[in-house]
């Protein structure tokens, strides 16, 4: 007991609870500091990605937006002025052409004009309900395809005009690709309006694809930038031989 009483004892005890802290400190504080600059760069890192996921978003949106220019160019170029200048022709050709031939051309070029007419903006896209705006782009396929559209439920009120352009370019963009590429005889399109999730149902009979392959492509790039734009969940599926599908789901508060 006496030793316990020991000044030199003390001292001895003191200095060693004072390392003790000064070592419990630092680690304390370089621990801190460690988690710190680990924060900062993970925070650097994510703020680099999100700057580079928006460039590749605003990259992929301007050559987007060229390749519609240049689909729209073409059908005015090839289709449309092609027309025109059948009929044209017609009044200089030595054929004998009905008044009826030339009506029938002349409805041709009318119907065309409407469909690059509807690609470039939808016709009374704020006036119009979103089933209207989607059914409309059933008219406009081209033949031999059997396009079935159903819906279920009842339309959302409000449905602001940006979420219904939207939906008709991504609904426009699946059916462009089935048309081109699909060889289907059959396309189902079906949206349902549920209480709370809306989604956008397209499938096909055709030759399928692989998903892999066409994941990169400027068209599916073109559908989830749209789709991001509505915060929606897109599901591709496909198999060769079998067919393809899309599913867009998003909540309804987002439309």
């Amino acid at each position: 007991m006496e030793s316990w009483n020991n000044s030199q004892t003390v001292a001895l005890w003191l200095l060693i609870v004072l390392i003790i802290f000064i070592f419990l400190s630092v680690s304390i504080v370089y621990i801190i500091k460690v988690y710190l600059i680990r924060i900062h760069s993970e925070r650097e890192k994510a703020n680099e990605l999100k700057l580079e996921f928006q460039e590749n978003l605003m990259r992929d949106s301007i050559m987007i937006q060229e390749l519609e220019r240049e689909r729209i160019a073409a059908d005015l170029h090839d289709s449309l002025i092609g027309k025109l200048n059948s009929v044209k022709y017609l009044f200089y050709s030595d054929e004998n052409w009905t008044v009826q031939d030339i009506q029938r051309k002349i409805e041709d070029s009318i119907k065309l004009t409407r469909h690059i007419s509807h690609d470039l903006c939808p016709p009374l896209i704020e006036e119009s309900n979103l089933v209207e705006i989607i059914e409309d782009l059933t008219y406009s396929n081209p033949g031999g395809i059997n396009i079935k559209f159903t819906y279920s439920g009842n339309e959302y009120s409000g449905i602001s005009k940006d979420s219904k352009l939207q939906l008709s370019r991504i609904s426009q963009e699946i059916l462009n690709n089935i048309f081109k590429h699909s060889k289907a005889n059959c396309v189902d399109i079906h949206i349902h309006f549920g209480e709370s999730y809306f989604g956008l149902y397209i499938t096909d009979n055709g030759v399928g694809y692989d998903l892999k392959k066409l994941s990169k492509g400027l068209g599916q790039k073109n559908i989830r930038l749209r789709s991001e734009y509505l915060k929606a969940i897109t599901v591709p599926k496909s198999r060769i031989g079998y067919g393809s599908s899309y599913l867009i789901l998003t909540e309804k508060s987002n439309l």
